[in-house]
């Protein structure tokens, strides 16, 4: 999850687009572009509600499922 926060806080706070993210992170573009994707979908629109959800809870709302422990 820690990937996916570092992608998403990337595009929230810093507005870079896919290609950007994907040179920082080094998570391919497509995989970029589907979080963004999600990200949209959901009501996550600021770093700050990002930073409030736990692990499961982030996961359950780009994914639909809780993190398997």
């Amino acid at each position: 999850m820690q990937q996916t926060r570092e992608v998403l806080w990337l595009y929230l706070l810093a507005n870079l687009s896919s290609q950007k993210i994907q040179g920082t992170t080094g998570v391919a573009r497509t995989t970029v572009q589907d979080y963004i994707k999600r990200c949209n979908a959901s009501d996550i629109s600021s770093v700050e509600i990002l930073n409030s959800l736990s692990d499961d809870a982030l996961n359950e709302k780009l994914f639909g499922i809780p993190l398997v422990k």
